[in-house]
């Protein structure tokens, strides 16, 4: 499949384009984009070694499940067999889902223009993450996000993260959320056993990715992430990345925004428990800009937690995913949390005294 082609020439021509340096596909190359990282039905379906293998199986496996007589030979058959299970797309398989979707759902968005270019800037277990640009004619240029699903599984994940979105989205006055403008199901051209969500958001302009990285001398710092660096003799790994740490004093705001992003959106799950929307760093949801903190994803399930625990489950956002905990860090996204929560209290909002905050770090009250 060849993503460059014309997806109806009537109306529109794509280019499509991958990598840091928004290299551009061409037919023909010897070289061709594939998805490095493992889907979501692929973590459930091998096991751990299995994943770190698929590092190196990446590359060939795309490429495998295109019908590369060479790769077929070489990738094992239990991950290629996997991968189709699952319904893995290929990167070609995500491109052109992402212009299958703008052709024939985002039209008005796109018309009078024949020409749109589509990048594919990251990619996650969930989704591939395309910046889609438009020039139309005597109009201003316009930028979108489009989350394809990885597969099958992905997908309805994917649904389902879309829905909170909407709901966060309602309700976030401390925290820019990239809203949801589009959604729905796309037939890969060839393949009609592949039918991908695909999920339309706000493009956020000039912002990084935020991330909890070692740092030199140990423990581990917000970083904002400008891209990420790849292993050279295995391009599905990450070995590196290229961006800058935070400041104190700008980790310390980050707590204080996630807090009152957490209570803005935080609904009654019961009698004694209450349902929290899942915005984790580990999985590239938040973002950081010249105008702070935004939240670009959600995971597709919620955190419901006791309202017993309600106070240490904002507290605990940034760092339960990550061990050996940092001191210093904890330090400062405790001092953020419990100021906002502080503020919050004692303008009488809603979602703090849904959590019943009552107990205040000390060095935040006196």
């Amino acid at each position: 499949m060849n993503p460059t082609s014309r997806v109806n020439p009537a109306f529109m021509r794509v280019t499509v384009r991958h990598g840091p340096a928004a290299t551009p596909v061409v037919a023909g190359r010897s070289y061709r984009p594939f998805h490095g990282i493992a889907s979501r039905g692929m973590l459930d379906r091998l096991p751990t070694d299995g994943q770190v293998a698929l590092e190196r199986w990446s590359p060939l496996l795309d490429a495998a499940l295109a019908g590369d007589e060479f790769a077929l030979a070489t990738v094992p058959k239990d991950v290629v067999e996997a991968a189709r299970a699952c319904g893995m797309l290929t990167f070609a398989q995500s491109a052109a889902a992402a212009a299958q979707f703008v052709a024939h759902e985002l039209r008005e968005v796109v018309a009078p223009a024949t020409h749109v270019e589509l990048w594919n800037v990251k990619e996650g277990h969930t989704s591939s993450v395309w910046r889609l640009t438009v020039d139309p004619p005597e109009r201003p240029t316009v930028r979108l996000a489009l989350n394809v699903g990885r597969d099958h599984l992905a997908s309805d994940e994917l649904e389902r993260s879309a829905a909170i979105l909407d709901e966060v989205t309602a309700s976030s006055l401390a925290v820019t959320v990239a809203a949801v403008v589009a959604r729905g199901r796309v037939t890969v051209p060839g393949a009609p056993g592949l039918r991908p969500a695909v999920v339309v958001q706000e493009w956020v302009e000039d912002a990084s990715e935020l991330a909890l990285l070692p740092r030199r001398g140990g423990g581990r710092r917000l970083y904002a992430v400008e891209r990420w660096v790849t292993a050279e003799q295995e391009p599905g790994r990450i070995a590196g990345a290229v961006g800058h740490r935070l400041t104190d004093t700008e980790h310390k705001q980050v707590a204080e925004c996630a807090t009152r992003f957490l209570l803005d959106t935080v609904r009654l799950a019961g009698r004694a428990a209450l349902r929290f929307p899942r915005i984790d760093v580990e999985h590239g949801d938040w973002m950081w800009g010249a105008d702070g903190l935004y939240v670009v994803a959600t995971a597709g399930d919620e955190d419901i937690v006791s309202c017993a625990d309600a106070r240490q489950h904002l507290r605990s956002i940034w760092t339960r995913c990550h061990a050996p905990a940092d001191p210093e860090v904890e330090l400062l996204f405790d001092t953020g949390t419990d100021e906002a929560l502080c503020m919050a209290l004692a303008a009488g909002h809603p979602g703090a005294l849904l959590v019943r905050a009552e107990v205040i770090s000390e060095r935040v009250t006196e």
